[in-house]
């Protein structure tokens, strides 16, 4: 589950920057958002879409606001008791791994767009939709 959260998260940016690069980002940088760019530009919500695998176990959404991209993992099944410390403890076991990945994104975003200040926060929920663990990085 969190390789395939690192695995969307490094493709959504790959593919936010060749898609900006290709629409030469429409507004001046200091307006744009990532936001208003996914928004003006509905193919690049559809490409990243097309890279999210919800499986048998989670449903996967990807969100945006202002500068930050929201990736939800949502379980399918409602957890309890120790599972759910379980759980928890084994994503944050994999933060350094989220963080890397999320930071190599964030910086290619940055870098290719011009637009400063963009985040990643990463979402994991129950499936009566507690969080079990969340986390924004920021780049840094």
């Amino acid at each position: 589950m969190i390789k395939k959260a690192m695995k969307l998260l490094t493709a959504a940016g790959v593919i936010v920057c060749m898609l900006m690069g290709m629409a030469g980002c429409g507004g001046s940088e200091s307006e744009m958002t990532l936001e208003s760019f996914i928004s003006d530009n509905p193919e690049v919500g559809e490409e990243i879409d097309n890279q999210i695998e919800s499986n048998d176990l989670c449903d996967i959404s990807v969100d945006y606001d202002k500068n930050c991209c929201i990736v939800t993992m949502k379980y399918k099944e409602t957890y309890e008791g120790n599972l759910v410390d379980q759980i928890s403890e084994a994503i944050e076991s994999q933060d350094e791994a989220l963080a890397e990945s999320c930071n190599e994104s964030i910086k290619l975003i940055e870098d290719e767009s011009g637009i400063s200040g963009i985040s990643f926060k990463v979402v994991f929920l129950n499936g009566d939709d507690t969080v079990l663990w969340e986390k924004e990085y920021t780049g840094e």
